[in-house]
């Protein structure tokens, strides 16, 4: 465990070199800047404007670094070599993945953490009020970018860095598209496509489940039972796709 988090600690902070955090501040200003002006022509609404803009920018900027950092978290080790001093400590392959996975992911919370801060601080201005959702959609946008940076380690392993890239890419907007289609009725009249559909969201990953804009943006109720079902869905698929990553790396040549 000590190992892991020394790890974790030392990918951190080589995270935080890449000045990602600056992006994400000025991107967090840019949005609240944004936000205020679009809001003067929100007809009565600016709260609205808000919030959506915030949820939207604060999802798609953490999946946007989960891709784009976590391409390179390990393929950059391998070919820099300097994944051999770090096997060397000794530490176990296993313990190097949960390290450098659980480093990502602290950088994946504060880049959500620090937009959407600047997103509310909007809000609250403008008389919005605090929700019970917002921390879930906190969570949830977490687990999305989480799964996200599962997803292109994976490839990582397996290919090049633009076909990972792209392949993520491919996964991330199915991920979404799939599951909203189920419910067209092209789709529902069409038994042979809505089996082949549904069986996609069995075997990849059904992002939509986080997708939580519309209950959080128009303060709509959520389910209980859905926010569970669906933590417990995040953790499970990313302990799978964890799982294959670490059989991967540990049957990878590093000689």
């Amino acid at each position: 465990m000590n190992k892991t988090l020394l790890v974790a600690r030392y990918t951190f902070k080589q995270l935080l070199k890449s000045k990602i955090m600056y992006n994400c501040f000025w991107l967090g200003l840019a949005l609240m800047l944004f936000t205020y002006i679009t809001s003067e022509f929100s007809f009565g609404n600016p709260r609205f404007i808000a919030m959506d803009f915030g949820v939207g920018v604060s999802s798609l900027a953490s999946v946007a670094v989960a891709i784009f950092l976590g391409v390179s978290l390990l393929s950059d080790e391998i070919e820099s070599r300097t994944v051999y001093i770090a096997l060397s400590k000794p530490i176990s392959r296993s313990s190097f993945i949960f390290g450098k996975i659980l480093g990502m992911g602290l950088i994946l919370f504060l880049n959500i953490f620090i937009i959407m801060t600047c997103s509310l601080i909007i809000y609250f201005i403008f008389g919005g009020e605090w929700s019970y959702l917002i921390p879930v959609f906190l969570l949830f946008s977490l687990f999305e970018a989480l799964l996200v940076l599962l997803v292109v380690v994976l490839f990582s392993l397996i290919t090049n860095k633009v076909m990972s890239v792209m392949n993520t890419i491919v996964i991330y907007v199915l991920g979404h598209a799939v599951p909203n289609s189920l419910e067209i009725t092209m789709v529902t009249e069409n038994p042979l496509l809505l089996k082949i559909l549904k069986g996609y969201t069995y075997i990849f990953p059904d992002l939509d489940r986080f997708n939580m804009k519309k209950e959080l943006t128009l303060s709509f109720p959520m389910d209980s039972n859905l926010i569970i079902n669906s933590g417990l869905y995040a953790i499970f698929y990313s302990f799978l796709v964890l799982m294959i990553i670490i059989y991967i790396f540990k049957k990878k040549d590093l000689t």
